[in-house]
């Protein structure tokens, strides 16, 4: 099937064009604003809707809460990818990395076995869902026992990108204890006694968590997966991480290290969540604020994946910058982050994965969704 978009609000790399078409071919981008095309295609008009590349998300663990939508309620795994992909769907999202934390035995939802299973899950499923669901494996580096499973997972190429996560209380994001206990009493619901045994348990030396985590950096390297570091908190953290061959930073806690990690050309990854509210509900820095001095290259959906879009819009509206400016923050940069070479951008030959929308009340929402060129939602 080929298909003709016409009369589009057209988001190319270095331009938003007025009255622009498009033509689809085989799964790609075949012309962009052809004067004439030769045999039949399906034509649809978009009546001046902004037609701009699908949303590409480095990192979700949204399908954590369709697995086990209140605490210890769980839901079918099948129910939570498939249900799961309509929703990412209808929040714009064409190539979804769905963070799963590899946490240790024990943890849950987060258990290794229950996160090895849900990958599983999401890679052999792939055909039956409306966009493309890829696996981004977090390695807690206090748990060492999850690092065969990600390893597995690399071998198996089902595992696309890693990051290094450190949730030790006293650094990074759990520098103060009492907050880290705080997050422990709300995630588990555990008693006095059970929160001192869980942090005793979560307390592990740096040398011994970097020496773990350097494990998997040197396995994912020799795979070429891309890795990313998580929560980086200043300077010292992210110079650490660049000698190590990292390029990406998941949501710096710092200026200092959000700077740093500019100056030495990491990409720096914040969530959509944090911009839609107005800054980070863990006391960390601003979005906005990084992406206004041009030290923020990605934003991701964290854990609400509807927040994408409309993040996206907003800094347009906030910043006052160039639509296809912001349109790359979680388009094609996040796609050459990753290393998804094929998709991002409205190029001819890249892959027809396409939104089109428009606003109700002042909030973008998805008209169309095409992914590889098949057109898989629609809205009359």
């Amino acid at each position: 099937m080929r298909s003709y978009l016409t009369h589009a609000t057209l988001v190319l790399p270095d331009q938003t064009l007025r009255d622009g078409a498009l033509l689809l071919e085989e799964g790609r981008i075949a012309a962009i604003c052809p004067e004439t095309i030769q045999g039949h295609a399906q034509e649809i008009s978009l009546e001046g809707d902004v037609l701009m590349p699908g949303l590409i998300d480095l990192h979700s663990d949204a399908i954590e809460r369709e697995m086990e939508p209140r605490n210890n309620v769980r839901l079918p795994n099948l129910h939570a990818v498939l249900q799961g992909d309509r929703k990412w769907a209808l929040a714009g999202i064409t190539t979804m990395l769905h963070a799963l934390t590899f946490a240790g035995e024990d943890r849950g939802r987060r258990s290794n076995s229950v996160m090895e299973e849900l990958a599983r899950l999401i890679h052999a499923h792939a055909d039956d869902c409306l966009i493309e669901n890829l696996i981004h494996c977090r390695f807690e580096m206090i748990a060492p026992d999850g690092l065969p499973y990600i390893k597995k997972l690399i071998d198996e190429h089902i595992c696309r990108m890693v990051s290094l996560n450190n949730h030790s209380p006293g650094q990074g994001y759990f520098r103060d204890i009492e907050r880290y206990r705080r997050y422990l009493k709300n995630t588990f619901h555990a008693s006095e006694e059970e929160l001192d045994r869980l942090i005793a348990e979560q307390t592990v030396p740096d040398e011994v968590a970097e020496r773990n985590g350097q494990e998997l950096v040197d396995y994912a390297q020799q795979a070429d997966v891309p890795i990313a570091s998580h929560d980086d908190e200043d300077r010292a953290k992210i110079e650490r991480r660049h000698a190590q061959g990292i390029r990406l930073t998941e949501f710096p806690i710092s200026l200092e290290a959000a700077r740093t990690a500019h100056e030495l050309g990491v990409h720096t990854i914040v969530g959509a969540p944090n911009l839609i509210r107005g800054g980070s509900h863990a006391g960390g820095v601003s979005a906005l604020d990084l992406i206004a001095e041009g030290l923020a290259s990605c934003i991701c959906s964290d854990y609400a994946p509807s927040t994408l879009l409309p993040a996206t819009l907003l800094v347009v509206e906030k910043l006052d910058m160039p639509l296809h400016d912001a349109v790359r923050l979680t388009t094609a940069n996040p796609a050459q982050a990753a290393r998804l070479y094929d998709r991002g951008e409205i190029r001819v030959g890249q892959r027809a994965d396409l939104i089109s929308i428009r606003k109700y009340s002042d909030m973008p929402m998805v008209h169309h969704l095409w992914s590889r060129g098949r057109l898989s939602l629609r809205f009359c």
